[in-house]
């Protein structure tokens, strides 16, 4: 088999197959052998889930914030968006790293620019909110736009609520 033969495509297959219950009885611990194999082999999506497994202590992994964000730098590095949106996280929290809002906004902003609704609606939260960016209502509409084009709900509201601040601002003809 090629999971044996230590293809990483196929140890990660296999992880995911055992993490979640499909096609065979789900089991953590299968999951994560299979899974940390192919991470050890610098498979993106499985670095990713092993951060994951991290933060949760799932399949036997201890838990731990500072082995979760090893793994997740390792897939956000090679431009995974869960994994950018995960590590951003914990650096707005300082889950596993020293807490820093600017780090964290850097991250952010590499998942919503690559369309991510909920990364993109936590950007214009930063602009609003002067978190990790200077406030700018620009950014923050911009930022919200682009999620509430994609059906985000909070965006939508948000997004109408930043332009009618704008309006009575700039005194446009809204």
């Amino acid at each position: 088999m090629a999971a044996d033969q230590g293809l990483k495509e196929a140890q990660g297959y296999f992880g995911r197959l055992y993490m979640f219950g499909q096609g065979v009885e789900q089991n953590d611990v299968e999951a994560v052998r299979w899974t940390l194999q192919a991470a050890e082999q610098g498979d993106t999506e499985a670095e990713y889930n092993m951060g994951l497994c991290c933060t949760t202590g799932r399949g036997g992994v201890a838990q731990s914030d500072v082995e979760a964000v090893r793994w997740y730098t390792l897939s956000a590095e090679k431009g995974y968006m869960p994994a950018q949106f995960n590590l951003a996280h914990m650096f707005g929290r300082g889950d596993g790293v020293v807490q820093s809002d600017s780090e964290g906004v850097k991250w952010l902003r590499k998942a919503a620019d690559q369309g991510d609704a909920d990364a993109q609606y936590l950007m214009g939260t930063k602009y609003t909110l002067d978190r990790g960016v200077a406030r700018s209502d620009t950014e923050a509409a911009k930022w919200y736009k682009k999620a509430a084009d994609q059906g985000h709900e909070k965006a939508m509201r948000a997004s109408d609520i930043n332009l009618e601040a704008s309006c009575s601002t700039t005194k446009l003809d809204c």
